[in-house]
Parts: C-alpha cells; structure tokens; sequence
C-alpha cells in the first residue's frame, strides 16, 4: 500500500512540473513584449580620438566592486581616477557634450564606459583610450537573467541617491591559481550614473545582450529555476507539495464553468527533409488540456504533408567527366604577411603596441595554429585584439594578477597567464632575432612587462568598503539568516496546528484517515482493539449493576436484568454497523485508488509516444540534414573537377543556333540564367565557368582572354585593370 501511494504522488508531481512549464512559458512570452529584442546598430565611434568600436553604449560612471554577494544598500565610495588632473583642461577651448555626455571628464571618480557585444569595457579617459584602459567585466560571468522577472537576477536597481541612480550586476568570476577546479568568487559591480534616462538606457543594453548571450547558448532561466539552483527542494517537500495540490481532473461543484482543451502552434511548417524527389515537411502544436471537465484536444499535435515533389536531376554524364579527368591537387604556398599596417609603438610606461600570433601546440602531432593578433599593454592591463581596428577583444590581462612565462621549447614565444586564461603569443620572424639564445622579441617583451608592472607602479584601489560597510554587509546577512529562519518555524507551526486539528476529529474520521495510509490490515487491529475495549467497559458496568441490584428487591432485580439485556443487544447492533460501515468505506477507497493509478498511467502512456514522435521527427530530419551535405560536397566537388572544351565557347560567340543548343542543356532548371547565357555578353563567360572548375583556374583564364578578344581584331594592348588582377591603390 505504502509504493502504491508513492506512486500516486510521483504521477501527480509529474503534471505538477508540465502545468507550471506551461505558465512559465507564457509568462516568459508576455515579458517578451516588454522587452523586444531589437538591439540598435552599434556606434561606429567609441568618442573623440578613440578607435573605431562595435560598442553600445558609451558613457560616464561612478563604479566601484567588492568580494561578497550580499546587496549593499546606499552607495558611498568608488574608485578614484587617478588620471583626473592630467585631464582637466579650460573648458572653453573644447565642445562641451555631445550624444555620449561631456567631453571632459566630470570628477575625480568617474570613469568612461563602453559596452561592447560581449563585455564592459572600463577608461580611464576618453582621449587615447589604448593607453587607459582600466578594467573589464564580461557578459559571461553575470549570473543568469530569469526569463519572467528580468531584474531578479545578476542585475539589479539599487535606485536612486545622491551619488546617482545606481544599479548593481551579480557576477560569479573564477579565482585562485588553477581555474580548472571549479572554484567561483562571489563579486558584486556597482555602477552610479548621473542622468536617470542614461541608466535606464545602459540597463535595457545590458539586459538585451546577457539575455541573448543566455539564448544563443540554449539556457531558459526562470525565478524558480534559479532559486532552485541556488536551493534545491528535498523529496520529502517536492512530494508534499504536489500532494496538497487538488486534482483538477475531477468535477467538483463550485470549480467552475468547464473549458475544453485547445491547440497551440509551436513550430510552423520546417524545411523539406529532400530538395528533390518528394519530401516531407512537419507542423508541431501543443495542446492545453481541458479543465474542470472539458472536452479534450481533438487531432494529432505533428502535422505532415507532402513537399519537393519534382524529380531530382541527373549527374550520371558529370560522373563519367570526373572519371576521365580526376582533379590534381597542388601544394599550397603560404606567405604570412604583416598583420597590422599600425606601427610597433613603445612608450616608456605609456604602452607597448606589438604585432602577434595566438598560438595553440598539440603535443602529440607536433602541430600548431596560429592567429594573427594585436598585443597592446599599458600600465594596468595587457589587452589582446583579434582585429586591427581594436574591436574585437579577446581578453584583458590585469598586469598585477598575470604571470609572464618565457618557453624554453618554443622559441620566440612566451606564456601571459592569469587566473581566468592562459594564452600563448609568438612574435614574427623578422623581430625575433637570430638565435634561441638571442630570443630578442621574448626578452625585450619579458623586460618591459616588469618595467610596466613594478617600475612604473601605477594601480587601482584594492579595496573601498570602510568597517561601517563590512558591519552593514554583515548584517544584512544575519536579517536574511534570520528571516529563512522565521519562515521555517512558521512552516512547522502551521503542520503543528494542523495536526492537532486532525488529531480532534472522532474516533470514525481517524478511522477513515489510518485506512488510507496503513490500508486494510491497520483498518482490522483498530477494529479488534475496539471491540475489547468495549467488553472491557460492558463487563465493569454489570458488575456494578448486580452489586446494586442484590440489594434492590428480586422484583426490580428481575426487570434491571432485562433491561440489561436489551441493552447488550443493542450494543451488538451499533458494533456490527459500525464494522459494516468501515468495510464499505475501505471499499471505496480502494476503488478510487485503482481508477486514479490507471488514468495517471494512461497519461503517461500518451507523453511517452508524443515524445517518440517527437523524436523521430529530429531523427529524420538530422538524416535528411546529413544526406543534403554529402549531396552538396559531391556537387561541389563535381563542380571544381570540371575540364571542358574551350572550343565549345569559341564556337558559340559565332554560331548562335550552337550557343541555344548549348545554354538550354547546361541551365535546363533555371530559365533566368538560360535567358542570360543566350546573350552576346554574357555568353563566353557563363561558358568558361560551365565548362572549368576551380581545379582548372589556368584554363578558365584561358578561356577569359578569348571572351575578351572581339571577333575580327585581335587585341594588341590591354588597357591598365581588364586583367585577372585588380589594383587597387590605398589613396589614404
């Protein structure tokens, strides 16, 4: 009795868990239009003097960070810049504002901030902002954003003080020396901003780019499955909880009117599993199922039809061309030339600009990859750029937490590592020097990474919270402790208070209450105690009534024993309803049991096959998927294979009944491109690349020159650009 009860509340728990994904989702959908997802174009410049920037917001904060989770409440400290003076210049010989706020900076605590598609990245001005870059926070270590309450997650409003109008970002950032482990630091940003309208703006930024960050990556974060990552429900209270919940299968009275289940559409009609020969194309829907007794979804929730029904080409005469002419792959030659056309700059404890290759070595094959990047370090960080432009920022080394390796094996190459990345940068050839033992590049970068790091000593606070802010943190930690604490002695008080009211119901509801728990057996022993009982108390009372009736006269003494008897009948009677009455009861609870246990397994049943269908749908279409990529890589490969015949395109430019002939077997599907290799124009050229692949480039040039010939003159100069080759001339 006790699994078959367990059973039942594992089936209920399990429609428990599909009704609240199904108004998750919809609340996630009604949050969707709060929040649309249309980011604008990226500014196209970061501020005067600043290199071009993919960045989406720019403006001027007040920041600081701390080592602890807990919500500080008032802002009061931030980092000061320590560039401020150098910066302070009259104002009138300058424009004041422009679309991103002043162009001197405002106080000794403000920083300039930009947002860029995957981080924030932190100046210390707006002017040469290589040379001051300060700090940077990426997307991916902001704690998640739940889907139907945007602001109970890693950001946060503080609100509105004197500072500024604040908000805070959770971030969850790796420490200690070996980021492998798994060990996460709890760091709390704060960032304060003048303007009420420019933090609203920076807020729906940074809430756009982690949400689509979070989706590009197929994360679906709610409040409640955010919580119950950080706290997971035990069994025992998963089980309770779905065992309080009322069955909304049954008819009540008093529920409501019934709704009849309705469909949803979930994907729209995919792509055809064939580009050819007949496939098939599916539509997925949801049902909402019926309540309060309504009639359920009628139909299937996978729709098929029928689509590409057309005939698939023939390529058996494309086959026996590769046969006779199979392609010759060449050697490639490989020229590596300067990365970035910007100048090798060094500036004693200014910054160092050089260009690099990001090289990964696999052990065991002995091979390497190499990317070309651009190196730049000043005195607070090594950042490396993936572009030219510095847009594109792969990481940002922090000078006082990185570690500089040089590599004994590699040579020309050294190791920047610090406790979130490891990366491996190898100089060009012509400023490594000449030998292992000179190692110029490694050696000079090795000496001015020290110089930038010890000699010129410039750094940022360590840390801004006074004991006042620690004690505020502190308890704001006990208040929360307390009130978990609060709720969980109230939780026990309310299952206290209802087990006495269960414990006050009569001897029959107990009754009842123990057969649905204990079962058939427990429902006997509280009988056979019962009734001992009552021939306990039965046998007293006659023992009293005949010590008082052998006093009373043997008339009375006659009728009080008749009396007596009746009385024992009676007694009988109410035994044995009552015993009848329990029966039946136990009756019916078995009953309903059985009847709910069959409908949950009849559920079940119907979700096991909707979720095969399900799957077979991928299934075929990932084989319909893989089957269109080898048709491809052998169409393309058939394509790049081709060696035709430069006659055929000679003799088209003059015989036009050939070049029809021609044009309508090569581009027999497509009437356009049949209509435009029929032209004088555009004949020579369709031909040469029918008849050349890219196997064949000589041959199609070949090709080229006698299109560009025109018939009866033969061309005895050609004019400056009507070659192979381009040239275009850098007029900047």
């Amino acid at each position: 009795m006790k699994q078959l009860c367990i059973f039942v509340l594992s089936l209920i728990l399990i429609e428990t868990i599909l009704c609240s994904t199904l108004e998750i989702k919809s609340k996630a959908n009604v949050n969707e239009k709060l929040l649309k997802f249309n980011l604008e174009q990226p500014s196209s410049q970061l501020g005067p003097n600043l290199p071009l920037s993919n960045s989406y917001y720019e403006g001027w904060v007040h920041y600081y960070h701390y080592n602890n989770g807990t919500t500080i409440g008032r802002p009061k400290k931030f980092f000061q810049n320590n560039q401020y003076f150098a910066q302070r210049i009259p104002a009138s010989t300058i424009k004041n504002k422009d679309k991103h706020g002043l162009i001197m900076i405002p106080s000794k605590s403000h920083f300039y901030l930009v947002v860029t598609q995957n981080s924030l990245q932190i100046f210390n001005s707006r002017s040469e902002a290589i040379k001051t870059q300060f700090d940077s926070l990426y997307f991916e270590y902001i704690n998640s954003i739940p889907e139907d309450n945007y602001m109970k997650g890693g950001i946060h409003d503080l609100g509105s003080f004197a500072i500024g109008h604040c908000f805070e970002l959770k971030t969850k950032i790796p420490n200690g020396v070996d980021p492998s482990d798994g060990r996460k630091e709890a760091n709390t940003w704060v960032f304060c901003l003048d303007d009420k309208k420019e933090k609203s703006k920076l807020l729906k930024v940074l809430l756009k780019l982690k949400l689509q960050q979070q989706r590009a990556f197929g994360e679906f974060k709610t409040e409640d499955t955010i919580k119950s990552e950080n706290k997971a429900k035990t069994l025992a209270a998963m089980m309770a909880a779905a065992a309080a919940k009322p069955d909304e299968s049954r008819k009540e009275s008093g529920v409501g009117a019934p709704l009849d289940g309705y469909w949803i559409l979930l994907q729209d009609w995919s792509d055809c599993t064939l580009k050819c020969g007949g496939g098939e194309s599916y539509q997925q829907w949801q049902c909402i199922p019926p309540k309060n007794g309504g009639k359920p979804c009628q139909g299937k929730s996978i729709k098929v039809r029928k689509c590409n029904t057309n005939a698939c080409p023939s390529y058996s005469s494309v086959l026996s061309m590769a046969k006779v002419a199979a392609p010759e792959v060449k050697k490639p030659i490989i020229k590596v030339a300067p990365f970035s056309s910007r100048l090798q700059k060094y500036s004693k404890c200014v910054v160092k600009e050089n260009d690099a290759f990001l090289t990964t070595f696999d052990e065991k094959t002995k091979a390497e990859s190499k990317l070309p990047i651009r190196v730049v370090m000043n005195n607070i960080t090594v950042t490396i750029f993936k572009d030219d432009e510095y847009q594109d920022v792969y990481h940002s080394f922090e000078l006082e937490k990185t570690a500089f390796i040089k590599l004994s094996n590699h040579f020309c190459c050294f190791n920047l590592k610090d406790s979130v990345k490891s990366s491996i940068l190898c100089g060009y050839e012509k400023f490594c020097g000449s030998s292992s033992a000179d190692n110029k590049w490694v050696n000079e970068w090795s000496e001015h990474f020290q110089l930038f790091k010890v000699g010129c000593k410039v750094g940022k606070m360590e840390t801004l919270l006074s004991p006042d802010d620690e004690k505020e943190l502190a308890d704001n930690l006990r208040k929360k402790l307390g009130q978990a604490k609060m709720d969980i002695n109230g939780k026990k008080e309310k299952m206290i208070k209802q087990q006495m009211l269960m414990n006050t119901n009569n001897n029959y509801k107990l009754k009842v209450i123990k057969t649905q728990n204990l079962g058939l057996k427990a429902i006997q022993k509280e009988l056979q105690m019962e009734n001992l009982i009552k021939n306990e108390e039965k046998q007293k009372e006659e023992e009293e009534i005949a010590s008082i009736m052998k006093k009373i006269q043997e008339e009375k003494d006659k009728a009080a024993c008749l009396r007596n008897t009746i009385r024992e009948r009676d007694l009988d009677a109410e035994i044995i309803n009552d015993r009848r009455a329990a029966e039946n009861e136990v009756k019916e609870i078995q009953t309903e049991v059985v009847k709910q246990v069959q409908l949950k397994r009849e559920k079940m049943k119907k979700l096991i096959e909707m979720m095969r269908a399900k799957a077979r749908l991928r299934k075929s279409a990932l084989e319909a998927e893989l089957n269109s990529l080898k048709n491809k890589m052998a169409e393309e490969m058939l394509k790049a294979g081709r060696n035709g015949d430069i006659g055929k395109c000679k003799r088209g430019k003059i015989d036009n009944d050939y070049r029809d002939a021609y044009c309508d077997s090569a581009y027999i599907d497509d009437f356009v491109t049949n209509a435009d290799c029929k032209t004088d124009e555009n004949f020579c050229y369709m031909c040469c690349e029918a008849e050349f692949g890219n196997m064949y480039i000589d041959r199609r040039e070949a090709c080229y020159n006698i299109c560009d010939l025109k018939e009866g003159k033969k061309a005895e100069e050609k004019k400056e650009g009507t070659g192979p080759y381009v040239w275009k001339h850098n007029l900047n």
